[in-house]
């Protein structure tokens, strides 16, 4: 019987190179066309004037904050602002826009797309280093710009990108700080810039530790020297800083930090995951298919030797895969942190940038202008064909930034009434208090779940509400709807119920307002 892992003919052969180099344009055109929409999306977003998200509004007042006394402060009076982050993202936005007069919104967000271009060009930078021994120049560069442009196509990094939020800040360093301790298998001392990197990542967000933990997971099994350096300047670094905010904030950071940060258990959100994985299949399953490629062909090259880890140490190239591959495995554990009250697709994005770097390794899989089986050409066509269809068919990014449409006209009229009220105003679009000239003075998320785990007395903030301390409540919907009921526990809703019955509706928002007097 013929096997049919016969080499093709140079004449199919000719073909397939052909066919997999019409599927790589393809696929590249694609890609370019879905950053232009990406980058024309994310240059509107910045110039909006009003909430694109939750979160943007209260991370606005922790930046205004961020250099005075009330960073960090305590929380058992009114006002009262829990800082749910490290100070890293805060501080830059606000130098930044003071030293340039920008408007501060429009400064965070830029930041945040800033910082979705760096990771895009670290991951490209990390996939030209995994093919350093395994692929020509061009097919390096290649796969590197797919992996920069391939994460345009994913759609918590399409919406999460233009947010005044610190998530982009936090896996541009973390990125980095990988590609640097790549560097640093050849070039030892880069292992302290890798260092720092992580560390910066982590006081951006403190959730921030894929990265670095499978760096130094695998470092420490194969090269526990370089390891065990770069572990003990983290920590050197890490603890420096935290004494000095501790210090500056009168240990306010520790409970900002690790005692205020908390959320309810919700496991319904875990179908998030499902959700997500299923609008990206393609990606996914080209991903999939080279990691357990290349773990087959690592377990087939050091079958049966006798010091499997000292050979492996030795081999740069194969001690990055491991990393790599232990970076997709560590950040897929944490989007299990998605299982919380409150939580959004922010999870999701750094998995996307850990499974990206394989995606983009996948078309240099079977080399370049060989002859091989038909399988293996098949292949070589097939994987940019599937990228190409995946990009091809992801929602778009976001349009229609118009502050003259007519929810931002009603915006506009909310946000004069906001800043001509007499009393302070609560608002989930806390952006819009700000736009208005107003304080963001509680957070209605965070305080609903300190509540409800007895870390905050809610009981002042219901005698306030009663006795019709606030202007008026602005909210997401009202009873009975998800959003309302997880950020307004219901002894707050209930008041609120009773002193501001009226309510009435604008730009998609609840307004509830209290009887004449």
């Amino acid at each position: 019987m013929m096997s049919t892992q016969i080499a093709l003919q140079p004449e199919q052969a000719n073909v397939a190179e052909f066919g997999r180099r019409a599927a790589l344009t393809l696929l590249l055109a694609i890609l370019l066309y879905r950053f232009w929409l990406f980058a024309a999306s994310g240059v509107a977003a910045v110039g909006y004037p009003w909430e694109l998200d939750y979160g943007e509004g209260i991370v606005w007042q922790q930046m205004r904050l961020i250099f005075t006394d009330r960073a960090y402060g305590p929380i058992d009076q009114f006002p009262a602002i829990v800082f749910h982050y490290p100070p890293l993202y805060h501080a830059l936005t606000s130098i930044i826009a003071s030293a340039l007069g920008t408007d501060e919104l429009g400064t965070g967000r830029a930041v945040a797309l800033l910082s979705t271009l760096a990771a895009a060009v670290a991951s490209g930078l990390l996939v030209d280093t995994l093919l350093k021994e395994r692929a020509s120049l061009p097919l390096r560069r290649l796969c590197g710009c797919i992996a920069a442009l391939l994460i345009f196509t994913t759609v918590p990094v399409i919406h999460w990108a233009p947010l005044m939020r610190v998530d982009m800040l936090a896996i541009a360093l973390g990125l980095f700080g990988l590609f640097a301790a790549f560097k640093a298998l050849e070039r030892p001392r880069l292992i302290y810039v890798a260092s720092l990197l992580f560390v910066a990542a982590i006081y951006t967000k403190q959730i921030s530790i894929a990265a670095p933990a499978s760096v130094f997971a695998v470092l420490f099994l194969l090269r526990p020297r370089l390891a065990l350096e770069g572990i003990a300047a983290c920590i050197v670094m890490g603890l420096a800083v935290m004494l000095t905010l501790g210090w500056l904030t009168d240990g306010g950071f520790y409970r900002h930090i690790f005692l205020y940060n908390a959320n309810r258990i919700d496991l319904s959100r875990l179908s998030g995951i499902i959700y997500v994985g299923t609008m990206h299949l393609l990606l996914i399953g080209v991903a999939a298919f080279v990691i357990v490629r290349r773990l087959v062909d690592l377990r087939a090259k050091y079958r049966g030797r006798a010091d499997v880890r000292t050979d492996l140490a030795s081999d740069a190239a194969d001690v990055r895969l491991l990393i790599a591959i232990s970076y997709v495995a560590i950040a897929s554990l944490m989007m299990l942190l998605v299982a919380k009250s409150g939580s959004s697709i922010n999870y999701f994005l750094e998995w996307f940038f850990a499974i990206g770097l394989f995606a983009a390794l996948g078309p240099a899989e079977f080399g370049e202008g060989q002859s091989g089986t038909h399988m293996q050409n098949a292949l070589g066509i097939g994987i940019p064909v599937a990228l190409a269809l995946h990009a091809g068919f992801v929602p778009l990014p976001r349009t229609g930034y118009d502050p003259n449409s007519e929810r931002g006209r009603q915006l506009a009229v909310l946000s004069r009434e906001i800043a001509a009220a007499d009393k302070p105003v609560i608002s989930d679009d806390m952006v819009l208090l700000l736009r208005s000239g107003k304080p963001v003075l509680w957070e209605p998320a965070i305080f609903a779940e300190l509540a409800s785990t007895g870390d905050w007395d809610e009981r002042p903030f219901v005698d306030r509400i009663r006795h019709r301390d606030f202007a008026f409540f602005i909210t997401w919907g009202q009873r009975g709807f998800d959003r309302f009921d997880e950020r307004y526990n219901p002894a707050v809703a209930e008041a609120m119920d009773a002193a501001y019955p009226i309510k009435q509706h604008a730009a998609g928002l609840t307004i509830h307002r209290p009887l004449p007097r």
